[in-house]
């Protein structure tokens, strides 16, 4: 039961984490298409946004 528990606390910010991800593949994308550095900024930027929201949630879920 805990476990489903830490689940259904994580399942809300799942497609906020995809999309962050997603950005991430495309900014890598378009950094190898065009060499553009500010790709590279916006990576780092939803990188950090990834790591602080996978870290707020294991602070914050449910303990098993």
């Amino acid at each position: 039961m805990a476990v489903g528990k830490v689940l259904q606390f994580r399942e809300p910010y799942q497609d906020t984490i995809r999309n962050y991800i997603n950005n991430i593949n495309i900014c890598n994308k378009e950094y190898v298409r065009t060499g553009d550095e500010g790709y590279m900024v916006m990576r780092a930027k939803y990188i950090k946004e990834v790591e602080e929201l996978k870290t707020w949630i294991k602070e914050n879920e449910p303990k098993t």
